[in-house]
């Protein structure tokens, strides 16, 4: 799968199920700042509830890993944590990932002991369906996990339906979109035309000609981690900061995929 095509549909998905939850939420208090009152006995239920979602599909990719570390970073910040906690946070979530303790009881001893709203639950759930296709794929263990946590949330199914079908949708475009992308690589002339028409890749990365293809890479995902929508998303970025960094990470990708095959990769 081409990354680009995936964090552009990305950014679609978060702004149309974000406005889709809200509405949901409508006699509640959707909102971010909800996050600030946040305490480190929450931090613990969504971080075993990211861990069940994470090693679903039985592996933790880059991508997965920047936005659980940005998500570890952003949970320390709303409860005022420090080191302590965030190691204490991330014990649980090495924990959780192979454990046999299911997301339904997670999710539902989180509800009950921390007594949460339907809109915090639907916020909770919005992220974990935007860490699920992180990748750019939906598994049918990723989708089992989800619908568990749904369940122990107490979503009827009518709600529960409305969330999956709404997602669905934009999966589905990411298909169709990821066509597309394939096609236009397939007719392009590789470095050479890339490099007739637009800045060098090693100045978009911002490495030497020199450089060998472990620099590169190590560049490349510095820069992804810097740019990535879904990490500035959950640390409350602004739609016109997102926008342009999906911009710019689209350069950086198109930029790294050209090196890519130049050096055999």
């Amino acid at each position: 799968m081409h990354f680009i095509v995936f964090l552009i549909l990305c950014f679609i998905f978060y702004s149309a199920v974000s406005g889709f939850l809200q509405s949901l939420a409508k006699n509640g208090n959707f909102d971010k700042k909800n996050y600030e009152n946040l305490n480190f006995n929450e931090a613990k239920f969504i971080i075993a509830l990211v861990a069940k979602v994470a090693k679903s599909d039985g592996r933790i990719n880059h991508e997965e890993a920047d936005l659980i570390s940005a998500l570890l970073d952003d949970l320390i910040s709303h409860f005022g944590g420090g080191k302590t906690e965030r190691d204490a946070l991330k014990e649980i979530f090495n924990f959780e990932k192979t454990s046999n303790n299911k997301a339904f009881n997670i999710a539902f001893e989180y509800q009950k002991s921390c007594k949460i709203s339907q809109s915090r639950k639907l916020e909770i759930l919005n992220f974990l369906f935007n860490l699920a296709y992180v990748d750019g794929e939906f598994s049918s263990a990723e989708r089992e996990i989800l619908n568990e946590i749904c369940d122990g949330f107490e979503f009827n199914e009518i709600l529960k339906r409305e969330i999956f079908d709404r997602f669905e949708i934009f999966f589905r475009a990411r298909n169709f979109g990821n066509f597309g992308y394939e096609k236009h690589y397939e007719n392009s002339n590789g470095y050479d035309d890339y490099k007739s028409h637009q800045k060098s890749p090693y100045e978009i990365l911002g490495v030497s000609e020199n450089a060998d293809f472990n620099e590169i890479k190590a560049k490349y995902r510095e820069l992804v981690k810097k740019y990535h929508p879904d990490i500035l998303m959950g640390k409350g970025a602004s739609e016109q900061t997102i926008q342009e960094a999906t911009k710019k990470l689209q350069e950086i990708n198109e930029a790294y995929e050209i090196l890519k095959e130049k050096y055999g990769k």
